[in-house]
């Protein structure tokens, strides 16, 4: 019974020292400055030689036009990107196509350059979140 109980903390240091460890976080992409790269909702990237991770939360907004539809106004699709450097949380951002596609945030800029799908009348009017695939790039300004 004591081996067992002994066993038992073992594991459960080692599973924290494994999920905690720098390089024990799963991204689904590591890209380059400059590099244009898509995430899905809720999957994770990480930009290499920066530390900078961005998390994709929700597509708070799309209401552009259907691709089969006349419309008198395009829409617009409205992103929120969460934003960690070195393992800390910075900030929250919302980027919006079209009109406000970069943010910058510290010494870098963060550029929604496109979302997909796109809306089609009347079979993808709601198109659900998980559905959705953001292509970004981050570029490095001089501070």
């Amino acid at each position: 019974m004591k081996f067992f109980i002994l066993a038992l903390i073992a594991v459960a240091i080692l599973s924290v020292f494994i999920l905690f460890l720098p390089g024990g976080e799963k991204f689904e992409i590591s890209p380059s400055l400059d590099e244009e790269f898509r995430l899905k909702v809720g999957e994770k990237a990480l930009v290499r030689g920066v530390e900078l991770v961005l998390v994709i939360n929700k597509v708070i907004e799309d209401s552009r036009c259907p691709i089969n539809v006349y419309c008198f106004w395009s829409g617009k699709v409205t992103v929120e990107i969460s934003v960690a450097k070195r393992g800390r949380y910075v900030e929250t951002v919302n980027l919006t196509m079209p009109g406000a596609e970069k943010r910058e945030l510290d010494c870098y800029t963060i550029i929604l350059t496109d979302v997909k799908p796109q809306r089609e009348y009347p079979d993808r009017l709601e198109i659900p979140q998980s559905s959705y695939e953001i292509t970004l790039k981050i570029s490095q300004k001089t501070c």
